[in-house]
């Protein structure tokens, strides 16, 4: 069998890879630019002034959300005047989401009761929801449609349509856009095929035409580490061939370096894992200690599971038992479990 990469974490992007590589994606002005030119609808390309487009700072996002949603917001001077806001949603569930047109519909009142604060006026909002499931979108993308009314009574309803862009409906040959873009778009339309080693060469070999670019060598690295963790099928020796297709001079040079990079960052989770494990497990023994000695009621039981959870360092634990068991009353080992927790506390 093919040897597996031992897959690393993303730098900030840990528990949601796809998050972080949307991100990354587009958040270059000239990069949304670009895809708004090729996904938007032309008769909405042409009213906006592309190169005056600029990011907002707002995300609007619940954070109860995020691990289903990442939004990016910019707004786009109108040729004619006035400007219009693109709002990008992006879901990476795996499965389409009917609810997705009720959060697009709250976070354009938040973006338009912030301006209305600021201006006392609003402007026009392009909601578009970026999806890349292995599921084709299968739903309307007409709000209307999500509430369940006789026909008399719809016309109380807000009425808009968002944009959709579903990678799984574009074949490889219709993804369009400058390298970047359709580099990073084939990625994410692939990131759960279990087949993508064998689509590396075919999508990492478009960076070769960056070849004498330092952007060339960043988007390589950028698309390997992304893959590495989002993916866990792709090996070794496919993460190598996609290499070698891309050219790029350093790109040897590269691969080794992130396979260190990778087999280290493994190390440490180990390391990690093992340690958490530890914590767990001296924690569990302080409860039951505390239990057998004093006869705790539930409610103490659970304040202080609440308050040994707190204590993170093997060693206070190892040094709280001993406590335990040379206390002659619970006040003096309160006196001693309140001491550990200050220091964290105070951090």
């Amino acid at each position: 069998m093919a040897k597996k990469l031992r897959k690393s974490n993303l730098q900030d992007g840990a528990k949601e890879p796809h998050d972080t590589f949307f991100r990354q994606l587009l958040a270059q002005p000239a990069m949304v630019a670009d895809f708004i030119q090729n996904y938007l609808p032309a008769d909405v390309v042409a009213l906006l002034d592309l190169t005056k487009l600029q990011p907002e700072r707002d995300t609007f996002v619940d954070p109860r959300l995020r691990k289903h949603f990442s939004d990016l917001l910019y707004s786009v001077p109108l040729k004619s005047g006035g400007k219009v806001y693109l709002y990008l949603l992006f879901e990476h569930k795996s499965k389409p989401d009917k609810q997705a047109r009720l959060q697009l519909l709250r976070y354009m009142i938040r973006i338009w009761e912030q301006e209305w604060r600021k201006r006392g006026q609003i402007s026009p909002i392009v909601p578009l929801l970026f999806y890349h499931g292995p599921e084709t979108w299968s739903y309307s993308t007409e709000f209307a449609d999500l509430v369940e009314a006789p026909e008399a009574l719809k016309q109380y309803t807000p009425h808009f349509r968002h944009l959709l862009t579903d990678l799984s409906s574009y074949s490889d040959e219709k993804i369009r856009g400058e390298v970047w873009l359709r580099v990073g778009l084939l990625a994410l339309k692939h990131i759960f095929d279990q087949n993508l080693g064998q689509q590396l060469p075919h999508i990492l070999g478009l960076i070769g035409s960056l070849a004498q670019q330092e952007s060339g060598l960043e988007m390589l690295r950028t698309v390997l580490l992304y893959i590495a963790q989002a993916n866990q099928a792709v090996t070794e020796a496919e993460f190598e061939r996609g290499v070698a297709a891309a050219a790029l001079p350093e790109g040897e040079n590269l691969m080794a370096t992130l396979a260190e990079k990778w087999k280290e960052e493994g190390r440490a989770q180990g390391l990690e894992r093992g340690l958490e494990k530890g914590l767990q497990a001296q924690r569990q023994t302080l409860l039951h200690l505390l239990d057998w000695r004093f006869h705790l009621s539930e409610t103490q039981k659970a304040a202080y599971r609440q308050q040994i959870a707190q204590v993170s360092d093997l060693r206070l634990l190892s040094q709280l038992i001993d406590h335990l068991l040379a206390a002659q009353t619970l006040t003096e080992f309160d006196g001693n479990l309140l001491a550990c927790l200050s220091p964290a506390q105070d951090s």
